[in-house]
């Protein structure tokens, strides 16, 4: 007979969520100024128990220079870290989306 495996959602490791503390704004890239590009980047990355932003993944991108200038912003951002149950500080995976339009 067959079987079928269905897969759950994994649940969080953290009962409290990564708490932004600075977050700066990627910068529209300069080299595309003069095309005026509308653009979306979407990643998703590690905050760290120390608050630091680890193991970034590009998932989409709508030009390579739009992925650099997140790549640039998300080095400087810096989280209150996610708790689990104990109080104690986990790592925790995020998703996040950035689009860019001229005269961002």
């Amino acid at each position: 007979p067959s079987r079928s495996v269905q897969a759950r959602p994994a649940r969080p490791a953290f009962v409290e969520a990564p708490r932004p503390l600075l977050r700066p704004a990627p910068r529209y890239p300069g080299a595309l100024e003069g095309e005026a590009l509308s653009g979306r980047v979407v990643v998703r990355f590690e905050v760290d128990v120390d608050g630091q932003v680890q193991a970034v993944e590009v998932r989409r991108s709508s030009h390579k220079l739009f992925a650099d200038a997140v790549h640039a912003a998300l080095a400087q951002w810096r989280f209150a870290p996610a708790r689990a149950a104990s109080g104690e500080a986990v790592p925790a995976q995020l998703v996040q989306a950035f689009d860019f339009r001229m005269g961002d």
